[in-house]
């Protein structure tokens, strides 16, 4: 027998482990992009960065020097190397708030551009992370420097083999992005939400409905390569009183710790007179990942992650398994046998018949390789889940031209 530990990933939820069959990716892994804004650094240790490929860090701004300022990303670097190193962080400029005359001072002109580039790469290459996420909106809709900025940043950032991304409204193409500083963009994130809000109260309304995210995917489509986009979807809410007032915005997991029935709703409240709450529930969430999916699209993109429920009722957990569902290949695994399973430590994969296991590969949720076991040239191997937390796993595993994806829990 041949027995081998390995390492797997840790933060699994005990809620989920009866929740799938047996599938696992196709081998072209989703884009799962979270937001992680410098105010939520305390709940950095709650999130569940397996189940995500990318983390864009938010917000950097220049100060009234020109100076890039940055909250201290040190806590999410340290929660994310603990659980998922593999993961691409991003830094995010911009933001739905910020200095517009420290911006635009900014981007006046090629020389003050150039600085504040410069200072953008040196943090990526000195904070050993993937690249820049530029978010300005609405307020540089019409600022005719954005493109040059776009396009010298991408410069600079190829340089250093960095990616340069861009969050840009569910329906709107600004009129200064040039055709060449949209092609620069390595990827879009739509963001497919606050169709409306706080700032127009006689217009209450879900303002991320599925119907909302076709229209925004449909004209992203016109413009950009569809695996280049990702579409985006809101974990907050936002709600209305009456024509002139509205309520306060609320994270999913507050909605969801208020009642658990609100996890699979898009509104709380009825009466529009009265206090009514719109947001996305788990069965829209899965419905914009299908959208995503039969639309080709790269992936999906969470504004802000650190808002989700960490619990059984976990959007980002719903996304990971709907895509998990959709990319489900079909496979004879009936000459396989797994035990026990689940399992608390050990688990035997074998073969029923006299062929010998050739390889068997780990993956993760999200269909990352964790670790080959090769050769093993064995009828049966034993792999030793001690230490590690509860979860499922999946085994690819070859034996003489056959092969089969076979789940694995632990609990």
């Amino acid at each position: 027998m041949t027995t081998t530990t390995c390492t797997l990933f840790q933060k699994r939820s005990m809620a989920i482990l009866f929740f799938l069959t047996t599938f696992f990716y196709a081998q072209t892994t989703p884009r799962v992009i979270g937001y992680v804004p410098d105010y939520r650094l305390y709940a950095v240790n709650q999130i569940d960065f397996t189940k995500l490929t990318h983390v864009n860090y938010s917000f950097g701004n220049p100060d009234a020097s020109g100076n890039l300022v940055v909250t201290d990303i040190t806590p999410l670097k340290n929660a994310i190397a603990t659980s998922n190193p593999n993961i691409e962080i991003l830094l995010s400029i911009g933001g739905g708030v910020v200095n517009v005359g420290n911006w635009n001072a900014v981007l006046a002109s090629s020389s003050s551009r150039a600085a504040f580039i410069t200072q953008l790469v040196d943090y990526t290459v000195t904070n050993n992370i993937a690249g820049i996420d530029v978010d300005l909106e609405w307020d540089f809709a019409a600022n005719t420097n954005y493109s040059p900025f776009v396009l010298e940043l991408k410069t600079a950032l190829d340089a250093q083999n960095k990616l340069m991304t861009s969050a840009l409204p569910g329906g709107t193409l600004f009129s200064v992005i040039t055709p060449q500083a949209l092609a620069a963009f390595d990827f879009i994130n739509i963001m497919a939400y606050d169709y409306t809000g706080p700032w127009q109260p006689g217009s209450p309304g879900q303002h991320s409905s599925y119907a909302q995210a076709q229209s925004a995917v449909t004209f992203w489509k016109s413009h950009v390569a569809a695996s280049k986009l990702n579409l985006g979807v809101p974990f907050y809410s936002h709600s209305f009183i009456n024509a002139t007032t509205t309520g306060p915005d609320r994270s999913f997991g507050e909605i969801v710790a208020a009642n658990p029935a609100n996890a699979d709703v898009d509104q709380i409240g009825n009466d529009p007179n009265n206090y009514n709450e719109y947001y996305n529930g788990r069965p829209t969430i899965a419905a914009k990942v299908g959208l995503a999916d039969s639309e080709g699209l790269g992936g999906m993109m969470i504004w802000e992650v650190a808002q989700d429920s960490f619990d059984q009722y976990s959007l980002l957990t719903t996304i990971a398994t709907t895509y998990a569902t959709l990319n489900a290949p079909s496979f004879d695994a009936s000459v396989f046998m797994v035990y026990p399973n689940p399992t608390k430590d050990k688990v035997t994969i074998a073969m029923k018949d006299s062929s010998t296991i050739d390889t068997i590969e780990i993956n993760s949720l999200l269909g990352k390789q964790i670790q080959t076991l090769s050769p093993i040239n064995a009828i049966h191997t034993t792999i030793n889940l001690a230490g590690f937390s509860d979860g499922i796993y999946f085994a690819k595993i070859t034996s003489e031209g056959k092969q089969a994806v076979l789940k694995i829990v632990k609990q």
